[in-house]
């Protein structure tokens, strides 16, 4: 308030609004003028420093106001710029509070200052909610991609220049590069998936499943690029729009296209990044999902449910030939026998992108679900203190994908180890294609919507 006199406080002017472009970055799309009557104090926000002040802009770059320009700015943490905007917010929730009539906050039994303070406080709580998404999505190579080429509109880099330059993104080592350390424990985790795997060597033609009718079901995120990729890929009719079946679920109903709404779960999509390499912490989130997926019941009616991330290019039709062949002569890789199992992609364990798991698998999970909450609260262990000696790493803090395969082998559904044919991957496992040529059954990742049609055509 600015009668208060704080040493900072300013007339705000204008508001400014940006959104986010389908590049990753920040756009502004409009500067709204407040009336002198009508105006609030800036306190907390880019007043604190005057732009004349600020190091390369790094309070104030794209979102509060023009006057930081320089491309090295756009390296500076988004988290920081986010808290800027909030706080500024919150300074307009603050000074709207404080002009509400002595007689209203009578009737409500509290003091201007009260009143001021509670709104304050859940609009910092509304914004501080909103950092925690894009502090860890806007600043990771999750987001941008593994080898993406430099962008000067992106917040950092996830490429090979990134080290010279100072522009890594937090986690481009962790995610994009493998350190020794790391070789070591995967290969330690490929052993122990040979070992868990179904020997389906002596399968016989009459054991393969006949048919293969698929239910195929996505998450999206409701901001970034994922909203605008799945109505495109949704009016061509590609990717899961040609299985048998299909949903598109996110944390709210979302008309993402004429013909195409979200199907909403509760709570919010929020996860924690903990463990050694760094990796979202999203198991509860799929928890949601699944008991979602249980609720809407599609999966009884058919063969196969496939979970299938936004970014990855799927083809139904190589996926019907591929669990229903008889001969590895046709599609290379292990024959899939009939009965509850799920599909490996990754000789480190089941990546997320594409998640098979075949009928009698998935009512085994989802009506067992509740048993696994041993393996659920490994997967969400963080241990900010450190983790206790002789604990294994890689058994704690893991995502949904090393969730749904142990539970999956906790219930007894055996695992198919498919490596050849099911998923090519640019980031994870070890293939590191050039392109989306061959005829693999999914290619990951390709999250704009030229790269995933450029991948879908080739």
């Amino acid at each position: 308030n600015c009668s208060q006199g704080h040493p900072f406080a300013q007339p705000c002017a204008a508001i400014a609004v940006a959104a986010m472009s389908a590049d990753g970055g920040y756009e502004r799309i409009a500067q709204v003028p407040l009336s002198p009557a009508s105006r609030c104090c800036q306190v907390g926000s880019a007043s604190v420093v005057a732009p004349e002040e600020a190091v390369d802009g790094e309070l104030v770059d794209g979102v509060v106001g023009p006057w930081a320009s320089s491309s090295s700015s756009l390296r500076r943490s988004f988290a920081v710029k986010t808290v800027v905007l909030g706080l500024a917010l919150v300074g307009i929730v603050a000074c709207a509070a404080s002009r509400r009539s002595p007689s209203r906050r009578a009737t409500l039994g509290v003091t201007a200052s009260q009143s001021s303070a509670v709104e304050t406080a859940a609009a910092a709580q509304l914004l501080f909610a909103q950092q925690d998404i894009y502090e860890a999505y806007k600043t990771s190579c999750i987001h941008f991609g593994c080898g993406s080429p430099y962008n000067a509109a992106n917040m950092c880099q996830c490429n090979e220049q990134c080290d010279a330059h100072g522009t890594c993104c937090k986690d481009y080592h962790k995610l994009c590069l493998a350190p020794p350390a790391m070789e070591a424990d995967v290969e330690k985790a490929a052993a122990e998936q040979k070992s868990q795997a179904l020997d389906t060597s002596g399968l016989t033609a009459d054991q393969v499943p006949q048919s293969a009718t698929l239910y195929c079901f996505q998450l999206m995120m409701p901001f970034g690029y994922e909203p605008g990729l799945l109505a495109h890929i949704f009016a061509k009719k590609y990717g899961i729009f040609t299985c048998d079946a299909y949903d598109v679920f996110s944390n709210q109903t979302i008309q993402v296209a004429t013909g195409l709404t979200t199907y909403p779960l509760p709570g919010d999509l929020r996860v924690k990044y903990g463990g050694k390499w760094g990796l979202a912490l999203n198991t509860d989130v799929f928890i949601r999902l699944w008991k979602g997926l249980e609720y809407v019941g599609k999966y009884k009616r058919y063969d196969w449910t496939i979970k299938v991330d936004p970014d990855c290019v799927f083809f139904p039709a190589r996926f019907r030939a591929f669990v229903t062949r008889t001969s590895q002569d046709q599609i290379p890789g292990p024959l899939i026998p009939a009965g509850p199992v799920f599909l490996n992609n990754c000789k480190y364990g089941m990546h997320g992108p594409l998640e098979a798991v075949s009928r009698e698998g998935m009512t085994t999970f989802l009506q067992n679900l509740d048993d696994c909450e041993d393996i659920r609260q490994a997967a969400m262990d963080i241990f900010p203190g450190g983790m206790p000696a002789g604990m294994r790493e890689r058994d704690h803090a893991f995502g949904e994908d090393q969730f749904l395969r142990r539970c999956l082998i906790q219930l007894n559904v055996k695992m198919v180890n498919e490596f050849e044919s099911l998923l090519s991957e640019k980031f994870a496992c070890v293939e590191r294609p050039k392109d989306c040529g061959g005829t693999k059954v999914a290619f990951h990742a390709y999250k704009t919507t030229e790269d995933w049609m450029k991948c879908h055509a080739f």
